[in-house]
Order: C-alpha cells, then sequence, then structure tokens
C-alpha cells in the first residue's frame, strides 16, 4: 500500500477517537522509543503491529500485516 494511502487511513481511523480519556495499546515499543525496542507479534504473519483504542463511547482495533 502507498504510505499516502496508509497515512490517510490510519487518520480516518484515529479521528473516530477524539475524547481525553481514550487509552491507546500497540504489541511494539518500537514506533515509542527510538531507544527501546521490543516487538510482540499478535498474529502468525511475519510482521504485524496495530492499534488498539478503548474510548468511553467507542472501542477499535486497527492491525496490519505483512
Amino acid at each position: 500500500m502507498p504510505l499516502q494511502k496508509a497515512a490517510e487511513l490510519a487518520s480516518r481511523f484515529l479521528k473516530q477517537y477524539p475524547e481525553r480519556d481514550c487509552r491507546f495499546f500497540t504489541n511494539g515499543s518500537l514506533f515509542l522509543k527510538a531507544n527501546v525496542k521490543s516487538w510482540n507479534p499478535a498474529t502468525d504473519a511475519t510482521f504485524d503491529t496495530g492499534v488498539i483504542v478503548l474510548g468511553p463511547n467507542n472501542s477499535g482495533c486497527l492491525w496490519v500485516e505483512d
């Protein structure tokens, strides 16, 4: 998928959770801090990552794999 399309889809997903009380979870810290690298796959795919959002009004999961 082209980077521009992936960024657009991610932005559309995150706009669904404007509340300040949302909690975000992911399976890797590589994306959060460059000096701490860890990743725990959630599927049998070679690579997978995503974000789970828990909010007061709605929750969601955006997951990708290759």
